[in-house]
């Protein structure tokens, strides 16, 4: 595991999987984790929202900003004002 995705694991969290996963793609890609865990936080957005982002008729900041509030109920909303 690199050392810069150096977290407190719990044995029993299903989520141990994703650190190490992404330890991986960080050495193949040699994108930041940032950018890897920011390009992952699109993936708790709803399937629509997914699809205007993957259109390019909304920004990825914005998916991002989306995701980091999941929240706010008001994405369609948003996205349907632009």
């Amino acid at each position: 595991m690199s050392g810069l995705v150096s977290y407190k694991l719990k044995p029993d969290d299903p989520s141990n999987l994703l650190t190490p996963t992404v330890g991986v793609i960080f050495k193949i890609t040699g994108k930041s984790i940032t950018t890897l865990f920011n390009t992952i936080s699109l993936l708790k957005l709803s399937p629509e929202i997914q699809t205007v982002i993957r259109t390019g008729n909304l920004p990825v900041y914005q998916g991002y900003i989306f995701a980091a509030n999941l929240d706010c109920p008001d994405h369609m909303k948003a996205v349907n004002s632009k």
